[in-house]
């Protein structure tokens, strides 16, 4: 017969303090050394997006069974750093906002990295007390990884803090982090090249969602001093594309297309202009639904134009040299309209159609009401978005 041994047992004694013992033997850094290991052999073979999801499943149940037992307390501050990248590793941000807080009270040298963290966690609950205690008057160090916190700041924190705080403490805290790098002497220019345009676009967005477009074409124009063409191309385009709305659409000009462009058989009309590519997923992505709208909003007075340019190139033909004949290129976007079943007009130009809208990421949508004046830009047009993207288009046709 099986019976139960009990905790007055020598043998059950023993062997809970021997598992007592090894828990407290713990290495953090050991174990850190060897999740790594595995993840970068987890993602070394990675094909499809279910390839990815498994292996960021394997990674997450490998670092939840190392951490089995581990009590942040029973562990030495020096090895917290690690532990607290354990924890990330198995998505328990609040043990790694604990553990990363245990290393920082230690003042190491490497504070600023254990800071880092903190802020990643954090953003992650959305506790933005927790993103300003470690954010405000944080002194970056003059090395790229002073870089990455600002440009990780910038990002998911910036937007949590905007929404919670106000777009004012945002800006407050990037706007410090925007000098520090600006100041920085080991950087690269090529690095200090991208932030130039990266954190004032990301200023300007801000400032343009709040409705102070103003602002936004001011902060744009300060980063632009100092900056050639080419370096300001960029925050150019954005210029433009915030604002365009509330005036007039520029003229189009097209060389060719599926179906006919007549300015005049606009009026009157709300006209979708989608800026396209052949090659581009996401655009293509979004087609069903428009499809959708189109067919229910076209005899109320829906008009789309999809606008695309040559790239020498189709499908998988010609990427390389693509050289491929302009002819060619439009006779094959004849199957790509039949394929994804597209009922309006395609229109081809030159990249000037692009730049004149400000368009520098696709899909790109361009909204024009019945007097001619755009009236929205919408990128990316995202499946969570779209419901509120028709509802602006009805509230349009309804004028």
């Amino acid at each position: 017969m099986f019976g139960f041994r009990s905790y007055n047992d020598p043998m059950t004694l023993s062997a809970l303090l021997l598992m007592a013992s090894h828990r407290s033997d713990f290495n953090a850094t050991n174990a850190l050394a060897d999740l790594t290991a595995f993840r970068k052999q987890a993602y070394s073979s990675i094909k499809t997006r279910e390839d990815l999801d498994a292996a960021n499943k394997s990674v997450k149940e490998k670092a939840l069974e190392t951490l089995k037992d581990v009590k942040i307390s029973d562990t030495d501050s020096a090895q917290c750093y690690a532990l607290a990248q354990i924890y990330v590793m198995g998505e328990q941000w609040k043990e790694s906002i604990d553990s990363a807080e245990k290393f920082v009270a230690s003042n190491p040298a490497e504070k600023f990295q254990g800071e880092s963290l903190i802020v990643r966690s954090a953003s992650q609950l959305k506790d933005v007390n927790v993103v300003l205690k470690h954010s405000v008057g944080i002194k970056l160090p003059d090395s790229m990884d002073g870089y990455s916190f600002a440009a990780t700041w910038i990002r998911t924190p910036f937007e949590l803090v905007k929404e919670k705080k106000g777009i004012k403490s945002a800006l407050k805290i990037s706007d410090d982090y925007d000098t520090q790098v600006r100041a920085m002497t080991s950087l690269k220019d090529p690095v200090k090249k991208s932030w130039s345009s990266t954190y004032p676009s990301l200023a300007a967005n801000a400032l343009a969602e709040s409705g102070d477009i103003n602002g936004a074409v001011k902060r744009i124009d300060a980063a632009l001093v100092g900056l050639d063409a080419k370096e300001g191309r960029s925050l150019n385009m954005l210029k433009k594309q915030l604002s365009l709305p509330g005036h007039p659409y520029p003229a189009l000009k097209f060389s060719t297309g599926y179906g006919t462009f007549d300015e005049d058989q606009m009026v009157g009309k709300v006209v979708i202009l989608d800026f396209f590519a052949h090659w581009c997923g996401p655009c293509i992505a979004t087609f069903p639904r428009m499809e959708q709208m189109y067919s229910d909003l076209h005899p109320k007075g829906l008009e789309v134009v999809g606008i695309t340019r040559y790239y020498g190139y189709f499908g998988r033909e010609n990427t390389q040299a693509r050289d491929m004949p302009k002819e060619t290129e439009f006779a094959k976007m004849d199957g790509f309209i039949k394929e994804h079943k597209l009922p309006w007009r395609v229109m081809y130009g030159e990249q000037d159609n692009f730049e004149n809208y400000g368009c520098a990421a696709i899909p790109y949508c361009v909204v024009i009401d019945k007097k001619g004046v755009i009236r929205k830009i919408e990128v990316g047009n995202y499946p969570d978005k779209f419901a509120e993207f028709r509802k602006f288009i009805e509230g349009l046709l309804a004028e």
